[in-house]
């Protein structure tokens, strides 16, 4: 096999996974690649390690490399290198991700904005070369994946019944956090005062689709609005997703958050959602396709004039098809294994 990817968890609902790991590997494979999932036993020309950095995998990667001469990718997609303040073992974390940095022969970056992190916190680094996410395109299960997950598609019909057509239907979607920076679901708490006031002019509900009822629960324990929440679901989000007229994404500005990805805005834009969000680098191409950093307008633009909501989407959608298709994206993997490999 020349290239083989090794990631930290090979789940479809990790979306690094489906994102920078499964759909480049199927395309790669649709063009006749030598190409997969890595297995033990198999010394790839070229190994890359999906936000696998932990000590035993990065020595593991290190021996294919002195006994067959493998070369080491390790890619990442997250800021894992800023714990300022958090617990002992993140920073040891940090510690070990930098270590695996060092071992790597090239460290691929999803935004320019991770690259420099990287840059910054691994001088000795080898080389870093970005390469962005390609648009995940919605969906559609056949018959057999839907009977594949009856409970998701029984969710899915209870979520049809609980939405009110006299409301406007708003969605956010997402992990709904993580342990190391803030963010996540509890954003919505700083938005919700400007959702009231909306509210009162034009009644409005708020699906939340993500990985935890319970975080749910918590966030709008005291919210007046109605909410509706969907567990996360390959089989079940892209037909949920379209039930809504607006995307909310709501970001905190921190370290970790600086170097997401636009994946978020462009799932939305693919199943033809305008959206309102917060400003992070990544998001800036798309300045002329979705409202940033205007929550009051925004809401109201994009809920209560159809046409330049609809202007907006084509644009994004156009914006897109120009530099973040699944094709493009591949070419620039396929590039950049086979540099190292002459």
């Amino acid at each position: 096999m020349d290239f083989a990817w090794w990631p930290h968890k090979a789940s479809e609902t990790v979306a690094s996974y489906r994102l920078r790991c499964a759909q480049i590997i199927a395309e790669l494979s649709r063009r006749g690649v030598s190409c997969g999932l890595y297995a033990p036993g198999v010394a790839p020309k070229v190994l890359v390690l999906s936000k696998r950095y932990d000590a035993a995998s990065v020595s593991t990667a290190r021996a294919l490399r002195d006994e067959h001469g493998t070369r080491i990718v390790l890619d990442l997609c997250d800021n894992h290198f800023s714990f300022a303040g958090q617990a002992p073992e993140w920073q040891a974390r940090a510690e070990t991700l930098k270590s695996a940095v060092a071992a790597a022969d090239l460290v691929t970056a999803s935004t320019e904005t991770l690259a420099d992190v990287i840059r910054e916190a691994c001088p000795d680094v080898r080389g870093v070369t970005v390469i962005s996410d390609a648009a995940e395109q919605p969906y559609e299960p056949d018959l057999n994946a839907k009977l594949g997950d009856i409970g998701a598609e029984f969710n899915l019909a209870l979520l049809r019944q609980k939405l009110d057509r006299n409301r406007r239907r708003l969605v956010w979607f997402g992990n709904h956090g993580s342990d190391y920076a803030s963010g996540g679901m509890l954003d919505l708490q700083r938005i919700y005062p400007m959702l009231e006031v909306l509210n009162a002019e034009t009644p409005i509900q708020l699906t939340i689709i993500s990985n935890s009822a319970e975080k749910y629960r918590h966030t709008v324990k005291d919210w007046r609005i109605p909410t509706h929440y969907l567990r996360w679901r390959r089989t079940t989000f892209s037909r949920a997703m379209r039930m809504h007229a607006l995307c909310l994404i709501p970001i905190g500005d921190n370290p970790f958050t600086r170097c997401k990805t636009n994946n978020r805005v462009a799932t939305a834009l693919l199943h033809d959602l305008p959206v309102v969000a917060d400003s992070i680098p990544a998001y800036d191409a798309f300045a002329d396709a979705i409202a940033l950093n205007d929550w009051e307008r925004g809401l109201r633009l994009m809920l209560n004039d159809s046409t330049e909501a609809t202007r907006r989407v084509a644009r994004g959608k156009a914006i897109l098809a120009a530099d973040w298709t699944l094709p493009t994206i591949a070419d620039r993997w396929l590039a950049t294994l086979q540099a190292l490999t002459r």
